[in-house]
């Protein structure tokens, strides 16, 4: 299935106000793990930006093709090939002596398994889940560079209770909706929308796999039937 991308804005408050609101990092499909300025990712040189600003922050990570490290307000990574892979965002937030710094971001959705904010030294001194937190104040003045640790949820998944010891799983590489049963095998199949509108459906061939390229996120239900007038009803989500 496709992926949206994903994106989230930090904040840097000092002194109880908003300074600093560049900060954007998340997914994209187009990403690469190089410099991406069609999205926004930008090579900026390691100086203060213009003046003014007594607390701000970049994104740090490494170009691949130039071997060497990328400033950028924004950073986008590919989208992990395993869900359970853990990406890692580079935070430095730079100010100047005396600010006390808090750095606070938007709800993190259901999209996002886990995602953590620590400290880069020693991953300890700061530990705070983003999930159930908005912000983080920072009470170490010598505490400047911190790692976003994200794990996204699986992009698309099955219920797979069955009365019929019917196994289903999404294959992401293929976009196909795979079964296997080896006592009763389903006649047939019916994936409907939250409406109960009819999506798809057709009979069941011998490859035990369905078609589901270019669904629409969201919630729909399979009904496998089957010879002797049972069926099995699976919940299915899109991300």
């Amino acid at each position: 299935m496709s992926r949206e991308p994903l994106q989230f804005r930090l904040n840097l408050i000092g002194n109880d106000t908003i300074v600093f609101s560049k900060l954007k990092f998340g997914f994209h499909q187009d990403a690469t793990s190089g410099l991406d300025t069609s999205l926004g990712e930008l090579d900026l040189p390691p100086m203060v930006p213009p003046s003014g600003y007594k607390l701000y922050g970049v994104f740090i990570f490494l170009d691949s093709l130039q071997k060497s490290n990328i400033w950028s307000y924004i950073d986008f990574r590919p989208f992990p090939i395993n869900s359970m892979d853990t990406v890692k965002f580079l935070l430095y937030a730079i100010r100047e002596f005396g600010i006390k710094l808090r750095i606070s971001w938007q709800e993190i959705g259901d999209e996002v398994r886990s995602a953590w904010l620590v400290d880069e030294y020693l991953g300890t001194l700061v530990q705070v889940d983003m999930k159930k937190n908005r912000y983080v104040d920072i009470r170490n003045e010598f505490l400047d560079k911190f790692i976003i640790k994200i794990v996204l949820s699986d992009v698309n998944s099955i219920e797979t209770n069955s009365l019929n010891n019917l196994t289903v799983w999404f294959d992401n590489n293929s976009d196909q909706i795979i079964f296997k049963n080896n006592i009763n095998k389903p006649e047939s199949y019916r994936l409907m929308n939250v409406f109960g509108e009819i999506i798809l459906e057709g009979k069941i061939n011998e490859e035990d796999r369905i078609n589901a390229r270019g669904l629409a996120n969201g919630l729909y239900f399979l009904e496998f039937r089957y010879f002797d007038g049972t069926k099995d009803i699976k919940k299915v989500i899109v991300y």
